[in-house]
């Protein structure tokens, strides 16, 4: 018997809904699963002060004491013009060293510190990363055309909101059909 389709719901549903077993159910979820962030990401990306405060993947630790990894979360922010030279407000005497518009980079330096680095989540140093982490915090540059940037300075310690992409259903243990003790939660 087919029940009457839902027009409020989408093609998709049922696409997956017929093609969709408790073999192949897990797998299929996933692969929704996927696609709906990364449609997510777009979306929220397309403004530029989301995009600006957002992490992905990032483990927060909830009222319980738990830590839960969730795809999107924002945290406070300020923004600042930083000159060379300039020292960075909040970040232990971090200041702007040099800006190279050809390839090198921003580079950040301190006192303390025997030479700059590089301000670049993907090639940060160990110091940087352990100094800015002792702080609870993440900076992120913008350079601009002359030798300043635009630093925003993210306190990773005061999340703002927190966004989580989970399949909700009855979850199967592997090598069985047997259906486990029920939904999946999120705190």
């Amino acid at each position: 018997m087919n029940a009457e389709r839902d027009r409020r719901v989408s093609e998709i549903f049922y696409y997956f809904e017929k093609h969709t077993t408790l073999d192949s159910g897990r797998a299929a979820g996933r692969k929704i699963g996927v696609v709906q962030e990364v449609i997510l990401r777009r979306y929220l990306e397309r403004q530029s002060a989301l995009r600006r405060r957002m992490f992905l993947e990032q483990s927060l630790r909830g009222r319980s004491g738990a830590s839960h990894r969730v795809e999107f979360s924002w945290f406070a922010m300020e923004s600042f013009e930083v000159g060379l030279g300039d020292e960075i407000p909040g970040t232990g005497s971090l200041r702007l060293v040099s800006v190279d518009h050809s390839g090198g980079g921003v580079r950040v330096g301190r006192a303390d510190w025997d030479r700059p680095v590089i301000l670049d989540a993907a090639t940060r140093s160990r110091k940087l990363r352990d100094h800015l982490a002792g702080m609870c915090l993440d900076i992120r540059v913008t350079p601009s055309e002359d030798e300043s940037i635009v630093a925003d300075v993210l306190d990773l310690s005061r999340p703002l909101a927190s966004l989580e992409s989970k399949r909700v259903g009855a979850q199967r243990f592997s090598r069985t059909k047997k259906l486990g003790p029920g939904i999946q939660t999120i705190e």
